[in-house]
């Protein structure tokens, strides 16, 4: 699937397992796959994100649309996933823009 249709749930607390967050995902989005979770190193903070695509467009943009999802005793917020801007430069020419 490709990364247009992926959506990141974010600020998911430590205390809560990634199966659990699996679950009450595909709860209420059944057409998410290809979970992946993202800690981030360069800075502590008690929460990570879960990354996955969806299948379907119609469950994308709703789930877009509503912005928050139901974990557990938590209301989390539901995000599109920012793809980064990858820099290309030709190693013959040291040229920004394009490649050998």
């Amino acid at each position: 699937m490709p990364d247009s249709y992926a959506l990141v749930v974010r600020y998911v607390p430590l205390d809560i397992n990634q199966d659990t967050v699996r679950q009450q995902i595909l709860k209420t989005i059944p057409a998410a796959v290809g979970f992946s979770s993202i800690h981030y190193h360069h800075r502590q903070r008690p929460s990570y994100d879960i990354r996955f695509t969806v299948r379907s467009l119609e469950q994308y943009q709703t789930a877009l649309e509503l912005g928050r999802l139901s974990i557990g005793q938590h209301y989390l917020r539901l995000t599109t996933f920012l793809t980064g801007y990858r820099l290309t430069y030709c190693t013959a020419c040291w040229k920004f823009g394009h490649m050998r």
